[in-house]
């Protein structure tokens, strides 16, 4: 059985108060108990997704992911990251939020 687990957190602050687009970063983690290849996704609140991605785990263990967003305007919302395969995994999602006061 190749029992797999995800977590995913920002890493860096919540709460931002500039103009233009922010970079937002994000890290996860997979956790595999057998050798496996693991496909995987980034997916936010909004429905947006980031491209499959692939780490040929050739022993058990924990693997770090991360993924940056750039976004402008006010947006509160989650991402979280979904482990496609060999089994189906989502992680908890993470909050963040984005507050700009433009004039």
């Amino acid at each position: 059985d190749k029992a797999l687990t995800a977590t995913a957190a920002l890493i860096d602050k919540q709460d931002v108060s500039l103009c233009g687009n922010y970079r937002f970063s994000f890290q996860g983690s997979i956790a595999t108990y057998s050798a496996a290849k693991i496909t995987y996704r980034w997916e936010r609140s909004d429905g947006v997704t980031s491209p499959e991605q692939v780490i040929s785990a050739e022993k058990p263990g924990m693997y770090a992911v991360t993924e940056a967003w750039d976004l402008g305007g006010s947006y509160a919302g989650w991402v979280r990251l979904h482990v496609l395969s060999p089994a189906d995994v989502s992680s908890n999602q993470a909050p963040f939020t984005l507050t700009q006061m433009c004039k």
